[in-house]
């Protein structure tokens, strides 16, 4: 009787560390999950419907200036303003003109500021030290740049998203922008489009978690 219970108390466990395992699995699995689908699968109607909301609400036209300081292009990928650095993944031809002409460059984000030298930063307290992370605009990463053709009836706009990676911040930052050129015509190449181009919209949507 009594070994009949303890075989039945550790088939019990071992159901309950199995189950365990699997839902931890899978919930970690979940998190990482939808952002994918998010970004990247654009007949996706949620991802398209999230899109457009964020345009209706937020939209207001703007008209920024392109780079106004030194750029430069010190290798594959990897774009200067000044002192400033913002290395892009996966380029095409379009999107590295946006950082080679400076319509996309590191003053949208903040640049410009001074980098605390070592003995600075090791005089900060942990929170200090977390957030000067999250404002440094020395180095950015951005990838998955995107164009939203669903977001524009008109050949003479085009409207993007792309993330945003900061030294000392786990997560990105996804932006959406929006390029005009009021000369293209929808019968001119497609590569002539960015090079008359001006950024007209650039906002922050959110933290991806």
């Amino acid at each position: 009787m009594f070994k009949t219970q303890f075989r039945v108390l550790i088939l019990t466990m071992k159901i309950v560390i199995t189950l365990s395992i699997l839902l931890i699995v899978n919930t970690a699995y979940g998190q990482h999950k939808p952002h994918k689908n998010r970004l990247s699968n654009e007949d996706s109607d949620w991802a398209n419907g999230d899109a457009r909301r964020f345009f209706r609400k937020n939209y207001k036209r703007q008209d920024h200036q392109c780079f106004a300081g030194k750029i430069s292009v010190p290798g594959n990928e990897i774009y200067k303003y000044n002192e400033d650095i913002i290395i892009v993944h996966d380029t095409t031809e379009a999107s590295q003109y946006m950082f080679e002409k400076g319509i996309l460059h590191s003053g949208l984000f903040g640049g410009g500021q001074q980098v605390a030298e070592r003995p600075d930063i090791n005089s900060m307290s942990a929170n200090q030290k977390a957030l000067y992370g999250l404002t440094r605009t020395d180095t950015l990463y951005i990838g998955d740049i995107t164009e939203l053709p669903f977001l524009s009836k008109s050949a003479k706009i085009k409207r993007f998203r792309f993330l945003l990676f900061r030294i000392g911040l786990a997560n990105p930052t996804e932006y959406y922008f929006e390029l005009t050129n009021p000369l293209f015509k929808s019968t001119d190449p497609p590569a002539e489009f960015i090079k008359g181009a001006t950024l007209t919209f650039f906002k922050q949507y959110s933290i991806l978690i």
